[in-house]
């Protein structure tokens, strides 16, 4: 799980330095927001 966060942060900062708006779903948000539930991949919707 840690290789997983530590992708979604390299995410976060590559979204975050061109400027564009987005948010985490699927497993990792849930993690976030919900009971833990396994998952191997991050998700993500690029806000317009």
């Amino acid at each position: 799980m840690n290789e997983l966060v530590a992708a979604a942060a390299d995410i976060q900062e590559l979204m975050e330095a061109h400027g564009w708006k987005f948010c985490f779903i699927g497993g990792l948000a849930v993690q976030a927001w919900s009971e833990p539930r396994y998952t191997k991949d991050v998700d993500l919707t690029l806000l317009y």
